[in-house]
C-alpha cells in the first residue's frame, strides 16, 4: 500500500510555509490550452464526474505538460492556507509537530518524510490574483 504522502515546506520570500499533502509532482504540471491557462474543475450535472475547464479559453479537458519550475496556481492549492513562519527552526519544528500527529494515529503514515519543495526561495508567494 502506498501513502504517496509528505510533509513539504515550501520557502519564498515572505518566509517558510509546511502542509501534509499527496501527489506533490502536481506542482510541476502546467496547463497547455492557452497564454494564462486557469484550469478549474467543473461537475457534470450528476456531480459524480468532473472534468478540467480553463475559465479563460473554456478549453475542456486541457492537456498538462511537466515542466522543471514550480507552477504558481498549485503552490496556492498546496501552500496557500499554510501559516507563514518566519525562520527554518520555527517551520520545522511545525513539521515535527505534523509528523508526530499522523504518527500518533493506528494507521499513520508519511511515505516521504519531511522534504523541501526547491525552487522558490528567490521569489514571493503567489498571490491569488496572479
Amino acid at each position: 500500500m502506498s501513502a504517496d504522502n509528505g510533509i513539504y515546506i515550501l520557502r519564498s520570500l515572505d518566509g517558510y510555509r509546511v502542509t501534509e499533502a499527496g501527489a506533490i509532482e502536481n506542482l510541476y504540471w502546467w496547463a497547455n490550452c492557452c497564454d494564462k491557462p486557469n484550469v478549474v474543475q467543473d461537475a457534470l450535472e450528476d456531480g459524480c464526474f468532473y472534468h478540467d475547464v480553463c475559465q479563460n479559453c473554456n478549453t475542456k479537458d486541457p492537456k498538462f505538460e511537466q515542466r522543471e519550475e514550480l507552477n504558481p496556481k498549485e503552490l496556492l492549492k498546496y501552500f496557500g492556507k499554510c501559516t507563514v513562519y518566519d525562520t527554518q527552526k520555527e517551520v520545522l519544528e511545525e513539521a515535527t509537530n505534523i509528523f508526530e500527529e499522523i504518527m500518533d494515529d493506528d494507521m499513520g503514515i508519511v511515505e516521504y518524510g519531511i522534504s523541501f519543495i526547491r525552487g522558490w526561495e528567490d521569489k514571493f508567494f503567489p498571490n491569488k490574483n496572479e
